[in-house]
This record gives structure tokens, C-alpha cells and sequence, in this order.
């Protein structure tokens, strides 16, 4: 079994709407991590702060499928992660260190693109603003993970990858902030933090309209970094 943390704790960005992103890889019984980890200075420290661990659980079969096809989220924990857990042939460092490229970049763009198609159709009906708002902000934070990532520059933090990659989609100075206001609206729909402005229906319709914008633009830097992964691999 190994163990690593990851996200805004490991990066050391963390703030007071942080949970501790932790990772378990390995077969076996599901809480077997925790004994194993009982008493960590790390996570002792970070869970006497008051943080809340969130643990997310991949068994081996099923990292070896993700790394076939360069999992964005372990690229993101080979950038950042740290490992709790210093097992003596650490299978998820092996797995790590010989990661390919992503290959489904195109796809994910488009998964996207559906998402917005169905909050355009929520809003036809009875629906809360707030969370169509934190929706529609889901997908723009990962796709601006995912326009990063294809750029070369690399970013998996809650906003940053809309600072990182504003400039170059031509973006004014101010849309960085304003993407970074909308995601509020993901941490209100977990109370973690209160909603930046009341919700209407036409702050869905207008978010939408520049939701679809960006990913068109954030498209184009996927379709080149797409053909270029297609054609060495």
C-alpha cells in the first residue's frame, strides 16, 4: 500500500476552506491506511488544525488502466505529491516516474462542451442558480487545468490555473478574477465558504456565453497538443 497527499496541503497553499487530499493505492482492506498512518506527524498536525481528510482510494488494476492513458490526476500527483509512506518497492513511484503524455485531451474538452449543454437545458426548468453557477465553474477550473497542462505549464491549483492561463487565451486581467469569484460558487454548494453574489438565471445564461468562449479558445492549444501525442506515440 502507499499513501501520498496531494492538492493545496502538499503544494503549501492551503487555506481555511482546505480539506487533506489524501491518496491510498493498493489492494486490501479499506481502512487498513488509516492504522497505517495512525499516529503520522504530518496528518496529525494538519488534523489537529480542524482540517478534514479526504480520502480517495485507486486499486492497482485500476492505476495501471489510468497511467495507460497518462491520467491528468497522476500527472497532477507527480508534480505534487508527497508520499506519507515509504513502503520499500513503492509500486505508485514506479508508475509515476514512467508516465506518458495525456491522451484524452480532445475528449475531455468535449465532455466539457456537454456539460454546459445540459445547464442550458436545467435552466429551461426549475432549477437553483447557484448551482448551475458552480457547475459551470466546475468545468471551467478543469479545463483550464487540463489548457495548462497542454501548454507546458502545468497547474492544478483551486484558481491559479486561471491566473497562469489567462494571458496567453488573451484574456483580460480582469476575467482571471472573475473565474476565480464564479468558483466560490463550488465551495458554497459544499459550505465551505458563502456564495460571492446572488444568483439569477441570467448570470447562467451569461456564464454559459463565456464559458463556451473560453473552451473554444482553450480548444485549439488541445487539438495541436493532441495531434502532437498522437503522432509519437
Amino acid at each position: 500500500m502507499s499513501v501520498w497527499i496531494y492538492g493545496s496541503v502538499a503544494r503549501g497553499d492551503a487555506d481555511d476552506h482546505s480539506d487533506v487530499d489524501v491518496l491510498v493505492a493498493g489492494d486490501g482492506d479499506g481502512d487498513g491506511w488509516q492504522l497505517a498512518l495512525a499516529g503520522h506527524p504530518m496528518l496529525a498536525a494538519l488534523t489537529d488544525e480542524g482540517r478534514k481528510l479526504s480520502p480517495m482510494r485507486f486499486a492497482w488494476h485500476e492505476l495501471d488502466a489510468m497511467a495507460a492513458y497518462g491520467s491528468l490526476f497522476l500527472h497532477h500527483l507527480r508534480l505534487e505529491g508527497r508520499p506519507l509512506t515509504q513502503p520499500p518497492d513503492d509500486g505508485l513511484r514506479v508508475l509515476l516516474k514512467a508516465l506518458p503524455p495525456y491522451q484524452r485531451a480532445a475528449e475531455e474538452i468535449r465532455a466539457f462542451r456537454t456539460v454546459l449543454q445540459d445547464v442550458r437545458r436545467s435552466t429551461l426548468g426549475p432549477h437553483s442558480p447557484a448551482f448551475e453557477l458552480a457547475v459551470i465553474a466546475t468545468a471551467l477550473r478543469h479545463a483550464f487545468i487540463l489548457g495548462c497542462y497542454v501548454a507546458g505549464q502545468p497547474d492544478f491549483g483551486r484558481t491559479s490555473p486561471f491566473r497562469r492561463l489567462c494571458p496567453a487565451l488573451g484574456q483580460p486581467d480582469r476575467m482571471a478574477a472573475d473565474l476565480a469569484m464564479l468558483y466560490e460558487f463550488r465551495l458554497y454548494q459544499h459550505e465551505r465558504a458563502p456564495a460571492p453574489f446572488r444568483a439569477m438565471t441570467t448570470d447562467v445564461h451569461k456564464w454559459l456565453k463565456t464559458a463556451e468562449a473560453l473552451f473554444a479558445t482553450i480548444q485549439e492549444t488541445v487539438d495541436v497538443f493532441d495531434r502532437t501525442v498522437h503522432r509519437t506515440a
